[in-house]
């Protein structure tokens, strides 16, 4: 019976990854993500550094580089496919097959029954929700958007819920920590702070184990500190955002948490059941603890690890952020309660034990329908060649021009899914560099043409008469949708 599940629940996966790739390619509401230029960033990078000589120091990275784990899995997949629009698809579908192994070894850890099917149960959930839902959900197909710090934190938790003393496990967990803190510092006080707190707090009051868990507390702790200062010796160009403390600021973070928190909770009611009970769990658990009932469960642990994951990285946005609050800081607030929930849930003995099973297949069929609909209806594109860059390149076919300028949300679109081999440095709307998730290779003194988005916003909008000014009369111009290709006189 065992492996017949086993057999099953792969399956299941399988379709639950063969349906997200699919809404993809049939152009389902997960596409305008995955093809967003904030999305394109790690490929870009990746694609600069391994096909076209680019170099990192070169490389003007996002505050959170995504190096680890996004970039390294967009390597991985680089040589196994030709161009970006697969490897975007690709790239989901090896996430979501991570989600469901880190989720697979957290349910054996917490000593489920059947954790394999319990782990296709859940990922198959958020990857539902991903696809059809939307945010924060839907970074579970991208990088560049905290979901790869969000698995390599499933992971941590997973290991630091051990209680056997093992060095390779506390080496384990100081190189993730490490070096996820130096892609990406959110992991800090969505995971480390977190985990260090809760395992302090078990170990004032369980004194079994107490020797691991601090140990295990202070190696999280450390690493991840040392990742963190240790970003200015691989990135050359800072671009983390400065933190501030002021008044002001608190309150305006403060309206925004509240925000985020209220807008989403509203429309999503069974994300708020599962919150709730991860709350009142963890008040359980905690009260146990302190009473000293009985020995300190890996789930216990985790329960209240999720409550306190909530509470500091709320507290965190309040204090540190400096730019717009937005639902994707948000992403382990949302999703370890459906986790918990599920890892609880799906545990419970009904009908037979196959409850999971039947909540898998159900979600399966569904899923299938829904995409089989998607298809229908919009067919599969195998190749990514939209009308719009189809006429600039078009334009640009009879002349040589190899470097041209654009605004930062056309900048890496057009040059990823051109057919020509282009290369588009940003520019502001006066002109100016725009040296935000680019490189330094990019830009030269003088461009082979200007690409002018007409529906662009401030400070998006190149201005057609500046850029005649600065660089002379064009050869040609060319409207393709709502963008205007300029052509100048072929640079050297």
């Amino acid at each position: 019976m065992t492996r017949r599940i086993q057999l099953f629940s792969l399956v299941l996966l399988a379709i639950f990854i063969g349906c997200a790739v699919l809404q993809f390619l049939s152009a389902g509401d997960i596409r305008a993500l995955m093809l967003n230029t904030d999305a394109l960033n790690i490929p870009t990078v990746v694609d600069n550094i391994i096909s076209q000589g680019g170099s990192l120091s070169n490389w003007y990275l996002s505050p959170a580089p995504y190096l680890f784990p996004d970039a390294l899995l967009h390597a991985i997949i680089h040589p196994f496919a030709e161009s970006v629009y697969v490897r975007l698809a690709a790239f989901a579908a090896l996430q979501i097959v991570l989600l469901f192994v880190v989720l697979w070894n957290l349910a054996i850890r917490t000593h489920r029954n059947h954790p394999i099917i319990i782990a296709v149960t859940i990922t198959g959930t958020l990857t539902w929700m991903s696809v059809l839902r939307g945010g924060p959900y839907d970074q579970l197909m991208t990088a560049g958007f905290h979901y790869g710090a969000f698995l390599i934190s499933i992971l941590i938790v997973t290991l630091g819920l051990s209680n056997t003393t093992s060095y390779k496990r506390w080496c384990g967990i100081a190189i993730l920590c490490f070096f996820t803190s130096l892609s990406d510092n959110i992991i800090v006080i969505q995971t480390t702070i977190p985990l260090a707190l809760t395992l302090t707090l078990i170990a004032l009051f369980d004194a079994e184990h107490r020797t691991h868990r601090l140990i295990t507390a202070g190696v999280a702790a450390f690493s991840s500190l040392l990742g963190s200062l240790s970003y200015g010796l691989l990135i050359t160009h800072d671009t983390r955002y400065p933190i501030e403390f002021n008044v002001n600021k608190f309150r305006v973070n403060a309206d925004g948490v509240r925000d985020v928190l209220v807008d989403f909770l509203q429309d999503h009611h069974f994300v708020s059941a599962a919150m709730l009970m991860c709350v009142v769990l963890a008040i359980h658990y905690f009260i146990r603890l302190t009473q000293r009932l009985r020995r300190t469960t890996p789930i216990a642990i985790l329960s209240i690890f999720v409550f306190a994951s909530t509470v500091c990285t709320s507290i965190g946005l309040l204090l540190a952020t400096t730019n717009e609050m937005t639902i994707r800081y948000f992403l382990p607030v949302f999703s370890w309660p459906i986790i918990f929930c599920g890892l609880i849930i799906f545990n419970i003995e009904i009908f037979g034990g196959k409850f999971p099973v039947i909540v898998s297949t159900i979600s399966a069929l569904l899923f299938s329908f829904n995409t089989a609909n998607l298809i229908d209806a919009n067919g599969i594109d195998r190749t990514f060649y939209p009308p719009d860059i189809a006429c600039i390149d078009n334009a640009l076919s009879s002349t040589t021009a190899v470097h041209g300028m654009a605004n930062y949300w056309d900048a890496k679109y057009i040059q990823v899914f051109s057919k020509r081999n282009i290369v588009l440095a940003q520019h502001w709307d006066v002109l100016a560099p725009m040296k935000w998730i680019t490189t330094q290779d990019y830009y030269r003194d003088t461009y082979d043409f200007a690409i002018i988005s007409t529906n662009a916003s401030p400070p998006f909008t190149l201005s057609q008469d500046l850029i005649v000014k600065t660089y002379g009369e064009p050869q040609t111009s060319t409207t393709c949708g709502t963008r205007i290709v300029l052509v100048f006189q072929q640079g050297e």
